[in-house]
């Protein structure tokens, strides 16, 4: 990641949060991190080749189940509201095969995303204790 990137994610950080290091300092509660990883799941493509490798025609893409990872940081404001910057990586591997004549089999679909949440979270109703 380039200097220019770094400092638009933390020009966004401060627009959206303030300054994070002194909300950070008084709100120390307020902030989240937030992990996960998963199953990527893509449907195979069709597409048409022209002279790849000597071969043109329809080319079809047979794509796996791949792997996806992410990490989010947030800020929330109150009971209710939240904001979160958020990355993404996805990773499926693919097999292509152009014209029934060439195939190729260790294509792979990777990709980053860089997106921002906003969350509302609902009041939860209770109606008595449980005992």
């Amino acid at each position: 990641m380039n200097k220019c990137t770094v400092t638009k994610i933390l020009a966004l950080i401060r627009i959206t949060t303030g300054s994070p290091t002194t909300l950070l300092a008084s709100h120390s509660d307020r902030w989240f991190l937030r992990p996960y990883i998963g199953l990527n799941l893509m449907s195979d493509l069709d597409a048409t080749a022209i002279n790849f490798d000597n071969t043109s025609g329809t080319a079809r893409v047979n794509v796996d189940t791949g792997f996806t990872g992410g990490q989010g940081i947030g800020y929330r404001y109150n009971e209710r509201f939240a904001v979160e910057l958020a990355w993404e990586y996805r990773s499926n591997d693919a097999g292509i095969n152009i014209a029934d004549q060439s195939t190729l089999t260790d294509g792979n679909y990777a990709s980053n995303i860089f997106f921002l949440n906003g969350h509302y979270h609902f009041s939860k109703k209770t109606t008595g204790s449980r005992t």
